[in-house]
């Protein structure tokens, strides 16, 4: 489930990017949560690549407000 969201959230962000998320689909919301429930499975592997791609998605959805 983890992995689920935080590739629908990347999907989002990266058309959001390049200018196709023609739906207006806000993510920031959701970016928090999932960054704070990763860190909950301290095991889960490749979690820091993860965590960091979470905080560039909020750095730039921050920047937008």
């Amino acid at each position: 489930r983890i992995l689920v969201t935080y590739y629908s959230l990347l999907t989002v962000y990266r058309a959001d990017r390049t200018g196709r998320n023609v739906y207006g689909i806000n993510v920031f919301p959701y970016v928090q949560n999932l960054k704070e429930e990763m860190l909950h499975y301290p095991e889960f592997r490749y979690q820091e690549d993860y965590i960091r791609q979470l905080n560039r998605m909020e750095a730039y959805y921050g920047q937008r407000r």
